[in-house]
């Protein structure tokens, strides 16, 4: 029986309420710090835009306290928090939250063909406790709100210096096949971590199926987001349409001054520094003056934390971005020839595919060289974080393809240059799986003397990608663990402490601060 009109009217407009009603639910909810140590960025998005933007939250009191407590071993949940779930099962009362803050929202169009738009939102939440534990909600009160959430405000030096600073990180995670995912959702259950690190290529990509993927990735991501903050730096897959999703979905500190590319933080006894390797990369979204731009930021933030006094409050410095300065790869044609040189020594490079920048050649006739690694070791950084190779390499401390400390004799005890780190196998849709374990142990091609340890390097004849992520604990001002969680093998595959009574410049005391350096007939000069 054909329905009555008036029966056909009434469907029309409940499923258009419906469909209205689902546009204006929050998803990809997701932390980031503050440009002050009592700040809190909270960012989401909707499909439709919405009155206002708001975040209702409150301090945790005891009783919720109380339930928060989680055994790291619980693996009961891994989609969403445990904490939330308990929290919601009581009716919502306004009374429950203590504040409320509103913020801005902004339409955002992806460049595909269909331009599908999505409305941004961003609160800053201010005079937050540190070290306290909140709850929180967004959205708004006419078009609905989000599940509830927990978040610890950053904690202070002291707090930190008292019990220890636990950082998660990795890099290349995408929407599907991100293999640590499940393992970092119970990490982040525990509420033991401060913050989580994630230098570059995120979705895969961000723009695929007119953006599509990039929402899935964001809804995903909420259930490791949405509880403690999540650093990220630019990498070479968010280079589509100008860097524009990237530069739209997240707010990093000194977001006004760089729009996510390059900023510092300081969190416990420990500077955190990320920059843009893409801008060597990705000509048509950064000239010249851009990387005048950053060098110029990054010598003015590592000579503010080098000063005496800021050296003995944070003494650890520690810099992330995508593409690393060394790397190990079977053939020279490899992305860990030209390129990692590019990145290493801060030469323009000519990609021959500039959709994804991979194979990079250093350009011919660079306008000027701006010499990075030599950056790390004038201002004495301990540890450098990357990813853009798909498995974990770690490395002896070394400066300009040379060792700095013998390998046979404890490396990693008074290191006298920047240990570099790839971790760069959160999961990814180009990570093979095989019935084979991943290739594992120590680097073995003649000209990486500098790599110490590998794992998921170079995976062939059936073997597995190893989905890996990090755990780095700085314990006090001497001594910085790190270890290496296998998703693929369910264990620790690789521990080492970085152990450091003199932290400084690596050039010593007389050193001369490293500059651009001009090009001279198609050599920089110097070089």
């Amino acid at each position: 029986m054909k329905p009555r009109p008036l029966a056909a009217l009434l469907v029309a407009v409940y499923v258009k309420l419906a469909t209205s009603l689902e546009g204006l639910q929050p998803y990809g909810v997701h932390l980031s710090f503050g440009e002050r140590s009592d700040q809190m960025v909270v960012m989401w998005h909707t499909t439709l835009d919405t009155p206002s933007s708001t975040v209702e939250y409150a301090l945790l009191h005891e009783a919720e306290l109380s339930q928060e407590v989680l055994h790291p071993e619980d693996t009961s949940v891994t989609r969403e928090h445990p904490v939330a779930r308990r929290l919601l099962q009581d009716p919502y009362n306004p009374s429950a939250f203590t504040f409320s803050t509103e913020g801005i929202s902004w339409n955002f169009t992806d460049g595909g063909p269909k331009k599908a738009t999505q409305a941004l939102h961003r609160v800053v939440l201010e005079g937050l406790q540190a070290g306290s534990r909140y709850k929180y909600h967004v959205g708004d009160a006419q078009s609905g709100w989000s599940d509830i959430f927990t978040f610890t405000a950053k904690r202070s030096r002291d707090q930190i210096s008292s019990d220890k600073l636990r950082i998660l990180a990795y890099c290349d995670m995408g929407d599907t096949h991100a293999g640590t995912l499940a393992d970092v959702q119970k990490d982040v259950q525990t509420n033991a971590y401060d913050f989580l690190l994630h230098c570059g290529d995120l979705a895969y990509d961000f723009w695929t199926a007119d953006g599509q993927v990039g929402v899935d990735f964001m809804r995903e991501l909420q259930s490791v987001s949405a509880y403690l903050p999540y650093m990220v730096s630019p990498g070479n897959h968010e280079a589509h349409y100008n860097f524009s999703h990237y530069l739209n979905y997240f707010t990093m500190p000194n977001h006004e001054q760089s729009q996510n590319l390059f900023y510092s933080y300081d969190v416990g006894n420990a500077h955190v520094v990320s920059y843009n390797t893409e801008v060597f990369f990705f000509p048509e979204s950064f000239d010249d003056s851009h990387m005048q731009r950053q060098w110029d930021w990054l010598v003015a933030d590592l000579e503010e934390a080098a000063l005496p006094h800021n050296r003995a409050l944070r003494p650890w410095i520690i810099v992330t971005g995508h593409r690393p300065m060394y790397c190990s790869y079977p053939t020279p044609e490899g992305p860990c020839d030209a390129e990692h040189e590019a990145s290493r020594r801060g030469i323009p490079a000519a990609c021959l595919n500039p959709s994804n920048g991979h194979d990079c050649a250093m350009a011919a006739n660079p306008l000027r060289t701006f010499p990075m690694e030599d950056l790390l070791y004038q201002y004495g950084v301990d540890l450098a974080i990357y990813g853009h190779i798909h498995d974990y390499e770690r490395y002896f401390p070394v400066y300009n393809l040379t060792l700095a400390n013998d390998p046979f004799k404890d490396p990693y005890v008074e290191p006298k240059a920047t240990v570099h780190m790839t971790t760069g196998a959160g999961g990814n849709p180009e990570m093979p799986t095989g019935d084979k374990p991943p290739p594992q142990g120590s680097c073995h091609f003649k000209d990486d003397h500098w790599c110490a340890f590998q794992s998921g390097y170079y995976p062939q004849n059936g073997q597995s990608a190893d989905f890996t992520y990090s755990h780095i604990t700085v314990h006090n001002s001497t001594h910085l663990q790190w270890s290496q969680w296998s998703s693929t093998l369910q264990k620790v595959t690789d521990e080492l402490w970085i152990v450091q009574h003199s932290h400084g410049s690596f050039a010593g005391p007389n050193s001369v601060p490293p500059r651009p350096r001009p090009v001279i007939a198609g050599r920089p000069k110097g070089s």
